[in-house]
């Protein structure tokens, strides 16, 4: 066989052989001897230039070594932006650890200049110390901001009572001019703090400890922490949870009005200027303003003076509360934070980092309607336990019983913070004489007396009754009260409007008629 009888497919062929077979097996077709003139191939030899053709590259694909080629470019093409996305999420990564850790920082800082102990006794969760009694008694005491003339005298001195079991809890306030014969000219109560002070931060606490030995002589309570806050600490604490809302109480019909502030807005408004018995919501100044008005330039609604302004003050910590729990505020961390930092800078206090926990869980659990105010002077409830007076022509106030006697004050507070609901309560109580027999009333309301309950008003019924004493509960809350006198006389306490002719102010009206009780 001769060189040229080979075909460039590797098959000999003879010489007249039929055309070669192209290339791509979709061109080959069955053909048939008229086409060629002559007879079709044999099936065997069909299917071996098949299985060749099979195996012969595709002109159209490319090269081996040039497809290498390509994927190692795409590979290298590729890399750059791998590289994009790592670095971003990279940096993602940073700058959310950098938050964290500043949050962290930001707390840790709040706990250390806020609470004593370590930060990291936080983890802890101790039970707060307590009285003979069970309860828990903190001095909360607050100064002006710094730089403000007089910024160490405590014009605002209360004491909050909480029982942990219970939940129960109460708040006292002191006034800031009661006598106490400190190391002053004056010798009023809102010095003690300074005097100690004497605006060494060192001794901040050496005078919150003598504050808080003065106030628990005047109260007889053994109280086991103090808080100390500045008036900046309720502007800011305000304005971080996005106001308040505080419904005006006052014993004047227009409501409460005073000008001091008015130079807030330039004396084109009346800053302080609430209608009675509406719930007005307030911005930090507002409320800073609301909290410190005490009847002044020639306003209305606040008689009492420093009495209705402390009791203003607990309204607005009561509405804070409330606010700082909802759902709204801790649902914000931003919200959170800064009300935790608006407190680290303004706010030191006793407590220990380990106790911290459980003062969550007794914000959370003690509900501002839930808080009892204990008033020392309430003249609609005749309660009188101070009064004001005059020595060395500086007026201050005195306990009713005389300068320095405690004596009253220390039974009252006693009675108010008892486990027995009746003397917790002290709901006010009329005793009304329904029969003819004379001094009836009076002899039942004695009775009343020593068994601790308050009786306020001792008086004749306009009609007799007969047979039967009735008990009229003219306050809800006086569950523990209703309990007790239901048990006393054996009746049911009637939650309907009075007789005709009777008129309360009393949280109950008792009428006894010409059957006596126990």
């Amino acid at each position: 066989m001769s060189r040229n009888d080979k075909s460039i497919d590797g098959l000999v062929r003879r010489t007249g052989d039929a055309p070669r077979a192209p290339r791509n097996l979709s061109d080959v077709k069955t053909t048939t001897s008229r086409e060629y003139g002559r007879t079709a191939r044999k099936p065997e030899l069909k299917d071996d230039i098949d299985e060749v053709l099979r195996n012969l590259p595709d002109p159209s694909e490319e090269s081996p070594k040039k497809l290498r080629s390509k994927r190692k470019k795409a590979k290298k093409q590729g890399k750059p932006k791998k590289k994009i996305i790592k670095r971003v999420l990279l940096v993602l990564l940073i700058l959310f650890l950098a938050g964290l850790g500043y949050f962290i920082y930001r707390f840790i800082k709040f706990g250390d200049s806020v609470f004593e102990g370590s930060i990291i006794s936080l983890i802890q969760k101790e039970k707060l110390k307590e009285d003979a009694n069970g309860r828990t008694n903190i001095l909360i005491f607050g100064t002006e901001e710094a730089g403000h003339p007089g910024a160490d005298l405590t014009d605002s001195i209360m004491v909050l009572s909480i029982n942990q079991t219970t939940k129960d809890a109460y708040m006292i306030s002191l006034p800031r001019d009661l006598y106490v014969g400190t190391c002053t000219s004056t010798g009023k109560l809102n010095e003690t703090y300074w005097c100690t002070y004497q605006d060494d931060e060192a001794k901040e606490k050496a005078g919150a400890e003598a504050l808080q030995a003065e106030a628990s002589k005047i109260l007889g309570l053994d109280i086991q922490y103090w808080v100390h806050v500045n008036w900046e600490v309720l502007r800011k604490s305000v304005e971080a949870v996005g106001g308040v809302d505080v419904t005006i109480e006052s014993s004047d019909p227009r409501g409460i009005l005073d000008r001091n502030f008015d130079w807030v807005c330039n004396y084109q408004c009346y800053f302080v200027n609430y209608k009675n018995g509406e719930v007005a919501h307030m911005d930090g100044e507002h409320a800073l303003a609301f909290a410190r008005a005490r009847n002044a330039a020639g306003g209305y609604g606040l008689p009492r003076g420093n009495f209705d302004r402390e009791h203003n003050q607990q309204l607005v910590l009561a509405a804070l509360q409330k606010k700082a729990l909802s759902a709204g505020v801790l649902a914000n961390p931003k919200r959170v934070l800064d009300l935790m930092e608006s407190l680290g800078q303004n706010l030191h206090t006793s407590f220990h980092t380990s106790e911290v926990q459980t003062l969550i869980e007794l914000a959370k659990d003690v509900k501002n309607d839930d808080i009892i105010s204990v008033p020392l002077l309430d003249g609609e409830k005749d309660i009188h336990y101070m009064k004001t007076a005059n020595i060395d022509g500086i007026s201050v106030v005195v306990p009713t019983a005389g300068q320095g006697n405690y004596e009253a004050i220390h039974s009252y507070i006693k009675k108010v913070l008892s486990n027995d609901p009746v003397a917790r309560e002290y709901a006010s109580i009329d005793v009304l004489n329904g029969s003819d027999t004379e001094g009836l009333g009076a002899a039942e309301a004695k009775k009343l007396e020593q068994a601790n309950y308050n009786v306020v008003n001792v008086s004749n019924a306009p009609s007799t009754i007969s047979g039967k004493i009735e008990i009229y509960q003219l306050n809800s809350k006086m569950t523990g009260t209703a309990k007790a006198l239901k048990k006393r006389f054996s009746v049911k306490t009637i939650q309907t409007k009075l007789p005709a002719g009777i008129a309360s102010d009393s949280d109950f009206v008792i009428i006894f008629g010409k059957s006596t009780s126990k």
